[in-house]
């Protein structure tokens, strides 16, 4: 039989389960995270005499890929959240995430991006870290990079207990790249034009009004009416 595994993908939702979130047995409707095998799992968390775990509904040599499923749940972690400890007293909020982003010839583990459009790409270290070719790949790209390390991570750990590793833990990431200053500067010289602009329209149409406001006042007080043309009324031949 297989190894034991205390982690399988939802065949509905295709999202990562734990053995504790799972009805037991085949009700579970989980199958296998490695992507060479995907069988079916039953769940074996019925009772207290042995540790709660997946094995798979067949005979088969697969090892179970617990980093594989770890990768993924982490991932999933990231893009259900709204919030991310970046470094000490820095957290990203953001609205928009997208797991494995393709981007120079590269794949990204989760972007995330704020409404201001400021992007950060994060990337989960279980076995492999980020590698010069790749990290040479994403400095073109000119975006902010974080890498969060799992690797001494028990791979035995709960959901509840992940979801703070990955979101708020300030002891296993990295800032790996930042946006240059230029672009950062550029970003904020647009913001500024953008509400100059703003304010100037807000002060033309102001005097606009105040101008039609006290003519509107000389008038009524000296009884003068407006000026009309009459729509049947052309103008003299010449």
């Amino acid at each position: 039989m297989g190894a034991e595994l205390i982690r399988g993908i939802d065949k509905s939702s295709g999202k990562v389960k734990h053995i504790d979130e799972v009805p037991n047995g085949l009700k579970c409707n989980c199958k296998c995270p490695d992507e060479n095998c995907l069988e079916d799992l039953i769940a074996v968390n019925g009772g207290e005499r042995r540790e709660h775990h997946f094995r798979h509904s067949v005979d088969t040599n697969c090892l179970g890929e617990q980093e594989s499923a770890l990768h993924l749940m982490a991932k999933q972690i990231i893009a259900e959240s709204n919030e991310l400890l970046i470094q000490v007293k820095e957290y990203f909020s953001y609205s928009k995430s997208i797991i494995e982003k393709p981007l120079e010839g590269v794949i990204v583990d989760v972007q995330i991006e704020n409404q201001d459009e400021v992007i950060w790409l994060v990337e989960i270290a279980v076995t492999h870290f980020v590698d010069n070719e790749k990290l040479e790949k994403l400095q073109r790209l000119n975006l902010n990079v974080l890498e969060i390390d799992l690797k001494d991570i028990d791979r035995r750990i709960k959901t509840e207990k992940l979801k703070d590793v990955v979101l708020i833990n300030l002891n296993n990431r990295e800032i790996l790249l930042r946006e240059s200053s230029d672009k950062v500067v550029s970003n904020e010289n647009e913001s500024i034009f953008s509400w100059t602009i703003g304010l100037l329209l807000m002060i033309w149409g102001g005097c606009k009004a105040l101008k039609a406001y006290k003519a509107g006042k000389i008038n009524r007080k000296y009884g003068i009416k407006p000026r009309r043309r009459s729509k049947h009324s052309r103008r003299p031949n010449r």
